[in-house]
């Protein structure tokens, strides 16, 4: 291959990245709209995701994770802009699977009230890893869509600011394609993972 195409290969490359990348902040935004209708509120203005200067996989996006909450929870003690209770997750990944996915998912802390600050794209790895975890935790089967990650190593709880138990699931991005799959894949979710508690 001659040094032109192989010019052209990259700069279709990044033209391709460039539009995924639009794409799905196209999404996140329209999740973000559409959480009020059903009573959810982003308390992640910025998605938040991986970052680093030395680490080539710290220069693009893989991962983007955005941080919700139920609007009908009691106010935190002292932050304005959260609630008491558990923090709902919706992370768009490439890279790890086949196919692009949509992960939804609830976390649940010991004390939402003790937090200092809301999480910001610093605390990526908060709700990244938990989904991961395979060693500190037991994983449930809830039913064929949700299963629970239950934490019980002391240290892990304490690195993962009081973090308790996830309950996720996960779709194909390609399926998140109109306004009314958002609505329902998604949005619909969230109401459904609140109703399960430990």
């Amino acid at each position: 291959m001659d040094i032109n195409a192989q010019g052209e290969n990259v700069n279709n490359a990044f033209s391709v990245i460039k539009k995924t990348y639009e794409s799905v902040k196209k999404m996140l935004s329209c999740i973000d709209n559409l959480a009020d209708d059903f009573q959810f509120m982003t308390i992640s203005p910025k998605f938040l995701r991986y970052k680093s200067d030395l680490d080539p996989a710290g220069y693009y996006i893989t991962s983007f994770i955005k941080l919700y909450q139920s609007k009908l929870l009691p106010n935190h003690s002292s932050l304005e802009t959260i609630k008491n209770g558990p923090v709902f997750v919706v992370e768009v990944v490439f890279a790890e699977c086949n196919t692009p996915k949509v992960f939804i998912s609830k976390f649940k802390f010991d004390n939402i009230n003790s937090w200092d600050y809301v999480p910001g794209v610093s605390n990526y790895d908060l709700f990244y890893y938990p989904v991961r975890n395979k060693n500190e935790c037991k994983e449930i089967v809830i039913n064929e869509s949700f299963k629970r990650k239950v934490f019980s190593d002391e240290k892990f709880i304490e690195n993962y600011w009081g973090l308790r138990e996830v309950i996720y699931t996960d779709l194909d991005l390609l399926e998140i394609d109109t306004e009314e799959a958002i609505k329902e894949k998604i949005l619909a979710r969230f109401s459904e993972l609140d109703k399960y508690d430990s």
